[in-house]
């Protein structure tokens, strides 16, 4: 909708990838973009100037800023979506990222985290206990978790058709494909 308030959570999608915007307090918002590195390397994102100039093509986003109002040089920073193959051993546990991090889109991940961390307690205190029974059930709640995730991530990716022939988004539509294989 072209109608939106300045404290609403946006997400833009465009070629590359997709634009994050939120309002902040003290009349501060931040904007991000999700991208693959190998894109953001090639578009220079990370130099205020390309960014800037990316920003400039979406409708929303640079509804939110100016280029005068930025308060930091635009940042590459790593949000990889994976699971650990081995997130429990003796004595052991991973939990929220360090077990398993979700993308962006989904904004899940602080949710799963807490989630996630209840789990991860019943299972060391079956531990403590002697049962080592709950690292077990703990990782396959994260494993089907996870798979339930890879599943929504799907279809929010493919909720956008506009730009389906570009590389960032027809690798996750390829990324569904392999963990269907599997």
């Amino acid at each position: 909708s072209d109608n939106f308030k300045s404290s609403d959570t946006l997400v833009e999608t465009c070629k590359y990838g997709w634009w994050y915007s939120a309002s902040l307090p003290g009349k501060k918002s931040v904007v991000t973009f999700m991208t693959d590195g190998d894109i953001a390397h090639n578009l220079r994102l990370t130099d205020e100037s390309a960014f800037n100039d990316l920003l400039q093509t979406s409708f929303y986003a640079k509804a939110r800023i100016t280029a005068t109002n930025a308060i930091s040089n635009p940042k590459a920073i790593a949000a990889q979506t994976y699971i650990l193959d081995s997130m429990t051993g003796d004595g052991w546990l991973a939990v929220g990222d360090a077990a398993s991090a979700y993308d962006p889109i989904s904004s899940m991940g602080i949710f799963k985290s807490l989630a996630m961390s209840q789990y991860a307690a019943f299972a060391i205190i079956d531990f403590v206990k002697g049962n080592d029974s709950g690292l077990i059930k703990y990782h396959k709640i994260v494993e089907g978790d996870y798979k339930a995730y890879q599943i929504k991530k799907y279809e929010y990716y493919n909720q956008e058709q506009r730009f389906a022939a570009s590389l960032f988004w027809k690798r996750r539509q390829h990324q569904h494909i392999i963990h269907q294989k599997n």
